[in-house]
């Protein structure tokens, strides 16, 4: 009995564990959290766009407190979700980043962007605002999102309403 248990475990082990690492390392799910902050930044947004990572600019020395903090991060537009009327489409674009601790767009340890979301190649969902003539995320959580086809439809519901 002891032994077919443990064969009946091993079994569930092999063909329940790759299905488990596929869903926490491939597949990407949106919590309540992050589906209402999208869907408000959605709303607040005056532009919202599919882009890819270029190059990011040059890391502060300090983190966002009294003051703004920002770091540049250069895109590639690949698709407009919302935009103004008089806002024209570019071949790049430039973003400024508040680079607050503890958000989850920052690396935990240094006031930087992080390394994994804003790697060069990466494609992104960006919600913007202009400020002083420059391209601005406002939320320091979720100003900036992974792009994923359930995002992309989220959002796509958010404008429609």
């Amino acid at each position: 009995m002891k032994t077919t248990l443990s064969v009946l475990a091993g079994i569930l082990l092999v063909v329940l564990l790759p299905r488990s690492l596929a869903e926490a390392f491939e597949f990407y799910h949106m919590d309540s959290e992050m589906h209402e902050s999208i869907t408000h930044n959605v709303a607040k947004a005056s532009l919202v766009i599919v882009a890819k990572v270029e190059s990011v600019g040059t890391p502060p020395k300090i983190w966002s407190g009294t003051l703004a903090v920002y770091q540049e991060v250069k895109y590639q537009p690949i698709s407009y979700l919302k935009r103004p009327p008089q806002q024209k489409e570019v071949a790049s674009i430039v973003v400024y980043h508040p680079v607050v601790a503890h958000s989850l767009t920052v690396d935990p340890q240094v006031p930087k962007l992080q390394d994994s979301l804003f790697k060069p190649g990466t494609k992104v969902i960006l919600f913007l605002q202009e400020r002083d003539s420059k391209l601005e995320t406002f939320d320091e959580n979720y100003g900036v999102v992974r792009y994923s086809d359930e995002t992309l439809q989220l959002i796509r519901d958010a404008l429609r309403q």
